[in-house]
């Protein structure tokens, strides 16, 4: 494998140990201004070319070196054949492969990851001359094992269904991210589900209906006015979900056909929705059913 370049500060003399990590192995090339080595780097354990300078004429020259160091990143994430890009600005993404060592010039690069059902989620990294970069981003979605009482979801025709039990907790808090999940309303007369949950006088209540989507507020045991927004559905039938958490907003988002529709952004000032839990309320009699189910974590590229 040919090896990936790097920059480091030197004097003429060919050294064993370059910046405290580059192991010198042999001179590659000269010219006027510096060296470059082939070298062992002893952080990323791999053969890297390490560019050196013999002086520095001015700060404008230190700088135009600087900005020609690549910098040596390695990413791993799982599941590995998740479809992981990453794309500087003007220029075409380039596919990554799980536990790869990568050189970037340095810039900001925005990273896409695409699980295989089809999931997507985007993030920016920024690339900083002379520092190595390191991800190891976690893809697969939690599932259905997450759930306070897994085994209370019965399988029945391809679906779990879950049949009462008022409040049905997501064991995850905060629920920053995205749920994805395909449900019905096999028995009652709305589907409905919680966030920002501390407990049974304190959450977010949103339901469906055929005609309609609502989202209510209960503080305290004290419902708020019940929010309306007009949307019709088939009876009986799976309706895709996704809901998006953050700290200051969550939002809705239906699967029609092949696009995602917004049901609802909602952006209450002073509160962190992310707090409390997710869960289902399926009181007395009331069956829900689903046929597909995820959270998927938010990208972290610090």
């Amino acid at each position: 494998m040919a090896p990936k370049p790097g920059c480091a500060m030197d004097t003429p003399a060919s050294p064993r140990k370059l910046a405290g990590r580059y192991e010198v192995r042999q001179i590659l090339g000269q010219g006027g201004m510096g060296l470059v080595y082939r070298a062992y780097d002893t952080v990323v354990r791999r053969e890297v070319a390490v560019k050196t300078i013999l002086d520095i004429p001015d700060p404008a020259s230190l700088q135009l070196f600087y900005k020609e160091c690549d910098v040596l990143a390695s990413m791993s994430f799982t599941p590995a054949d998740a479809q992981v890009t990453l794309a500087k600005a003007g220029e075409a993404p380039a596919r990554v492969s799980s536990g790869g060592a990568m050189s970037l010039a340095a810039g900001s690069y925005t990273l896409t990851a695409k699980t295989a059902d089809n999931f997507i989620r985007s993030a920016t990294i920024e690339v900083t001359a002379g520092q190595s970069k390191n991800l190891d981003l976690s893809l697969a979605p939690d599932g259905m094992l997450k759930w306070d009482d897994p085994a209370g979801w019965k399988q029945e025709k391809g679906s779990f269904v879950r049949k009462g039990g008022d409040f049905v907790m997501y064991n995850l808090s905060p629920t920053s991210g995205t749920f994805v999940f395909s449900a019905m309303l096999a028995k009652g007369h709305r589907l409905q589900w919680v966030l920002n949950c501390s407990d049974v006088n304190n959450y977010i209540l949103f339901q469906m209906d055929d005609n309609n989507f609502y989202r209510t507020v209960i503080r305290n045991g004290q419902k708020g006015d019940e929010i309306k927004i007009p949307h019709k559905n088939e009876k009986k039938s799976f309706r895709t979900l996704q809901i998006r958490v953050a700290t200051n907003e969550i939002v809705h988002q239906i699967r029609q056909g092949d696009s995602w529709v917004v049901l609802d952004r909602w952006t209450p000032p002073g509160s962190n929705l992310s707090l409390g839990r997710f869960g289902f309320y399926i009181p007395g009699n009331d069956q829900v059913a689903l046929s597909s189910f995820g959270h998927y974590v938010d990208l972290t590229t610090r």
